[in-house]
């Protein structure tokens, strides 16, 4: 029964989570590249708006499992879940979904192929190491390394995007929101 010997429960929850969520991401992953490949990358976000919005709403679970954490279900720390779950849902929900035309920039597809490509990888692996509690090195190493990548092109790509919305507001009268944004970014950064 790997990790959660005595645990039945919380450990087909869990696994049940996370190949739900790898799922989630392979989806968005494959659409995205197929999208940006044979249409334009102005498509990637009509496309995937609401793929995006699921999966990355459904990883808020992640804050709740570390809050649980202390008594069993996952050792993730809370403040480094929270802030990268929050700041994701951020640029979702609260900036792209205000200035939808941010996403209509090369930022947003790039921001989607690494979230996707980081969660799939992430996701897949915590599914495996519960099955037994078998750690795949190739999906070991996968996980481990390709953060050196993925995590310079998502948080850039994220900034491109508020930094659109931050154009967009400042044109359309709307300097609190700009501001509010150029704050929250600048708090953001060095959180992660």
């Amino acid at each position: 029964m790997g990790v959660f010997e005595g645990q039945f429960p919380q450990w087909v929850y869990l696994i049940g989570y996370n190949t739900i969520s790898a799922l989630l991401w392979t989806f968005v992953f494959s659409r995205a590249a197929v999208t940006a490949l044979t249409d334009d990358l102005d498509e990637v976000y009509p496309a995937l708006r609401i793929w995006v919005l699921v999966a990355q709403s459904f990883a808020a679970l992640d804050i709740l499992h570390s809050i649980i954490g202390k008594k069993g279900l996952v050792h993730a720390p809370l403040l480094t879940t929270a802030v990268q779950v929050a700041g994701r849902c951020t640029v979702l929900w609260i900036v792209i979904e205000q200035y939808p035309s941010a996403a209509l920039s090369p930022f947003y597809p790039w921001m989607v192929l690494a979230w996707s490509a980081a969660d799939t990888v992430r996701y897949f692996y915590f599914a495996t190491r519960l099955v037994g509690g078998h750690q795949y090195q190739n999906l070991t190493w996968l996980r481990y390394s390709a953060f050196y990548v993925l995590y310079p092109i998502g948080i850039a790509s994220e900034v491109g995007v508020v930094y659109n919305a931050v154009c967009e507001a400042f044109g359309l009268g709307y300097d609190g929101h700009a501001w509010g944004y150029i704050a929250a970014a600048t708090l953001y950064i060095p959180a992660t």
